[in-house]
């Protein structure tokens, strides 16, 4: 299994990425693109914040060769994880289009690229936030949210146990 973050490469590795078994990739892996094949098993996906609003307003995204390679594209926050611990949107927030999650959206477009997509479970999300001695109704006061990569290598793993394995970061 190959993980490949968003992060530039120094060598072309797309032969090796494209070989493996299973490919999990993050978000918009854009600076790999062009060294680190297209092949996606799981591309996990934050859809909170910013970010996702800008992936939902770029018609590009979901045509791109790793979305499309994309055997199934995983949200990461699902709407009770995001009403539980997540921090409100101020109203003033809201009335300028900002939204604490764009799940519906995010599944509506990938649905459209023809792609599957999931929703985190609430106590995947929870276990994983435990595992890293975080109480996940701590998360918003301290402003301490665990990162995309954390759990989708933490999902990968659990599908690819690292003893039946190998596993290349």
């Amino acid at each position: 299994m190959f993980v490949v973050g968003n992060g530039v490469l120094l060598e072309d590795i797309s032969e090796r990425v494209d070989a493996s078994d299973a490919v999990l990739r993050f978000n918009e892996p854009k600076a790999s693109i062009g060294m680190s094949g297209t092949k996606t098993t799981w591309l996990f996906v934050c859809n909170t914040g910013k970010p996702m609003k800008r992936r939902l307003d770029n018609p590009s995204y979901p045509t791109s060769p790793i979305v499309q390679a994309a055997e199934l594209v995983i949200l990461l926050s699902h709407p009770i994880v995001v009403k539980k611990y997540f921090p409100k949107e101020s109203l003033w927030a809201r009335i300028k289009g900002r939204r604490d999650e764009w799940t519906w959206a995010s599944i509506n477009m990938f649905g459209a690229a023809g792609k599957m997509a999931a929703i985190l479970p609430l106590t995947d999300y929870e276990a994983g936030c435990r595992e890293l001695g975080l109480e996940p109704s701590e998360l918003a006061p301290r402003r301490i949210f665990p990162s995309t990569g954390y759990f989708g290598i933490r999902y990968a793993l659990e599908q690819c146990p690292a003893d039946e394995w190998d596993v290349e970061i």
